[in-house]
């Protein structure tokens, strides 16, 4: 049996306490709170033997693993064996003795000696720098075998790859996403730290904070380079250090006597690695730079022909990020690294890029079909994924004028845009693209379509006209019936927005006649989505009919799978049925359209069901507090997306529920920041809305001459341009006219509201309590409220005083004058005797437990049947009873003998 060696360690030994060789540091140690608790837990466990802490060159391995040991109790030790400068193997067991403080003696082997010391012992053994001794791995292997109570730490930018190894990866430090004016994180702390150590006093400005920030993020917190930035704050400003380190790794050096040569630079530290790899794995290595943001195992095979093995051993060196979810990715600094390896070889690189572009062009053009029917979120989750390659592929293919992959992928890439509400971001893209698609008159023509649209949706419609007009062109012309039916659709949402509801019709009804022709389901539902959109957003004669055409639509993207715009088109389709009269189901079908929206991350969506359900809940429900918190919400979304069109929409919203809680001056400001928005954008409607709020506001403040300018500016506006708002506006002008004494000229707007056939009941209402209030004791006022001929009479005897007070001409006032007759002949018309037999059996029982006070919900559990189906059988009973509600539904078949 061997001797063995009892004897003391010789020597002196840098260590306090039970540490023992363990370097002095001049830097703060911050942060990695949750790599400590996990480390430490790791080295508690009786089955961890050898613990690697795995990372590239400068992650901080050294600083984390002496920490780690600084923390820990053992009964005996920690000694730290700093391997950096061990160059070969044969110098391991000599080094390990050094740090030990162990001298060799007699005639038996040193690492059987070393061995024989450790075998009783119980201690923490750290190895740093261990990626280049690899060979000489069957040492930590003996130890384990032979000493039980001593336990391996090893720092390493390379697995061990031994059974008894327990790895644990670290990133750098971390911080926010987004810059905060006064946040405090662990990588901008160690910057500061360091940079007031060499600029005694250094005091960052809020401008600093900012490029701080954009430091931490494009070293990717890695301590080393923190470090090496922050060196530089005595000769230059924050912002200088950042765009250098954009530009390149060589301001990441400094020239310090005291640190070691691997970390004077980040060349320095990856140079390490990058010399102990093949010529292989330098190859592949160099060639990943060219994805950004990630990769899966297929595109490095297909892109720069990595096999699986390369891919496994350039994640063992630190080099590549795996994970379970088969995506690869590099540190920001390592791919900047190997990006300027790449540019060394100008032509491999350039071929690579062109492999890259064609994979992803294609990759995106194969999500097509999906992005429109039932695997829609799987889809949009793999482009979002590849956003970065993606965007890279396009900016290529733009740079080679290579149409033919850029037309394959267009239509995606713009519905992707769309879908995931980032349309400044696809803008962009698709604008860059319009230089090389002037030699394909094809493409061409399908960009100008898309351009057209994203400038509609952010608001610059002038813009978006032209665009889209010269796409509708250049698409009859070569013949391209579905470019023409796409561009038709997207002027004619144009048209409905900015005030030409005829023009929107008929070019919706062009569109859904060349769907129809190409049996594109898909684009015939949203042609009758934007149907039923222009007519109802324009206070066109039907709103059954815009009821019914959202219905449908929405059936149509249920069967397709389509979840994004049947989330859309419920929102709008509950607005109407609010309109319609019913605010309690119209609550229901929005909050399952603000589910949805949420569940699938459709921002857009989202925005539009909390708008709808802001408005619903003011104006039916009467709950302005709650109506606020839902625009709140929206305006948050929509500011964020960049939507500036509803945008406006939104903050007049919240100018109304300020106006109706009697808080004028805010009513005021927001109606204000409203107006300057839809001018900036020229939205005529949203400019009506804006000036007709100001106008509420001057009224009830006593400026009457103000008020009565505001109303003739918006009045005359939305004559032009919005007829749709133009009955919501007679009543705030009728409320001026009670103001300013005009008794039956106030009188003359309410009747015509209070029958008018396109006023919404709540404005019905209010307008009948307003006849009351005016002139309870008015001969006229019995027939007003019950005669929409009387009330016709009574109008047109007050014409010119009320077109002479507006500065409007007579016109206007004669044409609604035929809908009040038209509303006279309605109301004589007894519905018929078949109405009843028109019921289906499943519609009855639903009207039955109706007249029973049932809601939706216990209708559904009483019936077995979906809440949605209620929902649906509700809309066909009031359509089929010509009613918009159920106290008209419950009255009209109590009539019927139905109840």
């Amino acid at each position: 049996m061997l001797e063995k060696v009892t004897s003391t360690p010789s020597g002196d030994v840098t260590g306090t306490g039970n540490l023992a060789g363990f370097p002095t540091q001049a830097t703060l140690f911050v942060g990695r709170e949750a790599e400590r608790i996990a480390l430490s837990a790791r080295l508690q466990d009786p089955d961890c033997r050898l613990l690697t802490v795995l990372g590239p060159g400068g992650i901080g391995k050294t600083r984390l693993a002496e920490q780690v040991a600084r923390e820990q109790t053992w009964r005996n030790r920690s000694y730290f064996v700093a391997l950096a400068g061990t160059r070969t193997v044969e110098l391991l067991v000599p080094t390990l003795a050094d740090a030990l403080g162990f001298a060799f003696y007699g005639k038996h082997a040193p690492l059987q000696q070393v061995l024989n010391y450790l075998e009783d012992k119980q201690l923490l053994l750290v190895l740093d720098s261990f990626e280049h001794l690899l060979d000489g791995v069957g040492v930590l292997i003996a130890i384990l075998e032979h000493a039980p109570q001593v336990k391996l730490l090893v720092t390493s930018r390379e697995r061990l790859n031994i059974q008894q190894e327990w790895a644990y990866e670290i990133g750098g430090l971390p911080y926010p996403a987004e810059p905060e004016a006064h946040g405090d994180y662990p990588a901008r702390t160690l910057f500061l730290h360091n940079a007031r150590r060499l600029y005694a006093g250094y005091a960052p400005s809020e401008q600093d904070e900012v490029q701080i920030h954009r430091i931490c993020r494009l070293v990717d917190g890695m301590p080393l380079a923190l470090e090496l930035a922050s060196a530089w704050v005595r000769m230059l400003s924050c912002q200088e250090i950042a765009d250098g380190i954009a530009r390149g790794l060589t301001l990441l050096a400094i020239d310090a006597r005291d640190r070691l040569d691997r970390h004077r630079s980040i060349y320095s530290a990856f140079d390490q690695s990058w010399h102990r790899l093949s010529k292989k794995e330098q190859q592949v290595f160099r060639r990943l730079s060219v994805f950004q943001g990630g990769f899966r195992t297929e595109a490095a095979e297909r892109v720069v022909n990595a096999d699986l093995a390369t891919l496994a051993a350039l994640v063992d060196k630190s080099l590549v990020i795996g994970g379970p979810s088969g995506r690869y990715s590099m540190h920001d600094l390592l791919h900047q690294y190997a990006g300027e390896k790449a540019q060394r070889q100008a032509a491999d690189a350039a071929r690579i890029k062109a492999e890259h572009s064609a994979y992803y062009l294609s990759f995106l053009a194969r999500q097509k079909a999906d992005l429109k029917g039932r695997r829609q979120q799987d889809a949009m989750q793999a482009i979002r994924d590849e956003l970065g390659n993606v965007r890279a592929a396009w900016q290529w293919a733009v740079r080679r004028a290579d149409v033919d992959s850029l037309d394959a992928a267009l239509e995606t890439l713009s519905l992707f845009f769309e879908l995931d509400s980032r349309f400044e971001e696809g803008l962009a893209l698709l604008d860059e693209a319009a230089p090389a698609s002037a030699t394909d008159s094809r493409f061409h023509c399908r960009l100008l379509s898309r351009r057209g649209n994203f400038r509609r949706v952010t608001g610059h419609y002038e813009a978006a006209r032209d665009l889209l007009r010269q796409s509708l062109a250049e698409a009859e012309t070569a013949g391209l019936t579905a470019e023409t039916a796409f561009a038709c659709l997207m002027l004619a949402v144009l048209s409905a927005e900015s005030g030409d509801p005829a023009e929107s019709e008929k070019l919706t009804l062009r569109c859904i006649d060349l769907y129809q022709q190409l049996g594109d389901r898909w684009g015939e539902a949203r042609a009758y989505h934007h149907l039923a959109y222009g007519s109802s957003i324009q206070g066109l004669p039907d709103n059954q009919r815009a009821q019914q055409l959202y219905q449908q639509a929405a059936d149509t993207f249920r069967d397709l799978g389509d979840r994004s715009s049947l989330t859309r088109t419920l929102s709008n389709l509950g607005w109407i049925i609010h309109v319609n009269g019913d605010s309690e189901s119209a609550r229901d079908v929005l909050e399952d359209s603000l589910v949805a929206s949420r569940q699938i991350g459709y921002k857009l969506g989202t925005a539009r069901a909390l708008d709808m359900l802001g408005m619903v809940t003011l104006w039916g429900l009467h709950d302005p507090n709650q109506a606020r918190g839902y625009l709140e919400q929206s305006l948050a979304i929509r500011r964020d997306i960049g939507e500036w069109p509803s945008v406006s929409f939104t903050l007049n919203n919240l100018a109304d529920i300020a106006y109706q809680q009697q808080n004028y001056p805010e009513a005021r400001r927001l109606y204000r920041e409203s107006l300057g928005l839809a001018e900036r954008i020229q939205d005529l409607r949203g400019i009506a809305l804006a000036v007709g709020g100001l106008g509420d506001v001057s009224c009830v403040m006593g400026e009457y001459e103000t008020s009565l300018e505001h109303f003739r500016q918006s009045f005359q506006i939305a004559l032009d341009s919005a007829p749709g708002i133009t009955l919501i506006l007679l009543y705030s002008i009728g409320m001026l006219f009670q103001a300013m004494g005009f008794r039956d000229a106030a009188i003359a707007l309410f009747a015509l509201l209070l029958h008018h056939p396109l006023s919404p009941p709540g404005l019905r209402e209010q307008a009948a309590q307003r006849v009351e209030g005016i002139a309870p004791s008015h001969p006229a006022v019995e027939a007003l409220r019950r005669d929409p001929a009387a009330s016709a009479a009574f109008i047109r005897r007050h014409i010119a005083q009320i077109a002479k007070l507006l500065g409007a001409s007579r016109r206007p006032f004669d044409e609604w004058l035929s809908g009040l007759a038209a509303e006279s002949s309605r109301k004589l018309a007894q519905p018929g005797a078949d109405r009843k037999d028109s019921l289906s059996e499943r519609e009855l029982d639903v009207l039955r437990l109706m007249g029973e006070g049932c809601s939706n919900a216990e209708i559904a559990e009483r019936l077995v049947i979906g809440k949605g189906t209620v929902k649906t059988h509700t809309l066909n009973i009031y359509r089929k009873l010509s009613v918009n509600n159920r106290t008209q539904a419950i009255i009209r078949a109590r009539k019927l003998d139905i109840l």
